[in-house]
């Protein structure tokens, strides 16, 4: 089984826009951690893993397994 969540490579490319969290809204931090999904939704890695231990492992935002 292969896990759906990946690293994310952050640049500070200043073109490219600071993603959001889906969970709980705010602009993650270039310097903090930050997870994405095989679907491509960016999350707080904290966040990720509370809702994960809730409501199961699928993305949060979109529910692709």
């Amino acid at each position: 089984m292969t896990s759906i969540i990946e690293t994310a490579v952050i640049t500070t490319d200043l073109a490219k826009p600071i993603p959001e969290c889906c969970i709980c809204l705010d602009l993650i931090d270039v310097n903090a951690n930050m997870v994405t999904t095989e679907c491509g939704h960016s999350f707080h890695c904290s966040c990720l893993m509370k809702n994960t231990a809730y409501n199961g492992f699928g993305c949060p935002y979109c529910r692709k397994m």
